[in-house]
């Protein structure tokens, strides 16, 4: 079963290695305390190379990080805007992020 692709719980499970009480809900039994213990704590990363794991990394992979992936002069001005500062926030709450709105070649595609 593959979850849902929200970038916010990757990240969010790139920092912490631990699911979200809310992730999977309908296969793990969160009251059981081995979910709420980090998996290979070890590989945790840190917040920003979980950011450019879903910027930048992924436009180089997809081979258009020339074009995309940064704000940058000459690039596409592809970015969201999210109801809360995931720099500021706790690690555990970023996978709660929600996007307001969605600019996609600079212009707003999507807004709550």
């Amino acid at each position: 079963m593959t979850a849902v692709p929200n970038p916010f719980v990757g990240i969010e499970i790139g920092i912490t290695r631990i699911a979200p009480d809310n992730y999977h809900p309908w296969i793990f039994n969160y009251d059981d305390p081995k979910f709420h213990k980090p998996l290979w704590p070890e590989e945790r990363a840190d917040l920003k190379d979980m950011i450019d794991s879903f910027t930048i990394n992924q436009a180089y992979a997809n081979f258009i990080d020339d074009i995309s992936g940064s704000l940058e002069l000459g690039k596409y001005a592809d970015l969201i805007i999210v109801d809360k500062n995931i720099l500021e926030i706790a690690s555990e709450d970023i996978g709660t992020a929600k996007v307001e709105a969605t600019y996609f070649m600079g212009k707003k595609v999507y807004a709550v």
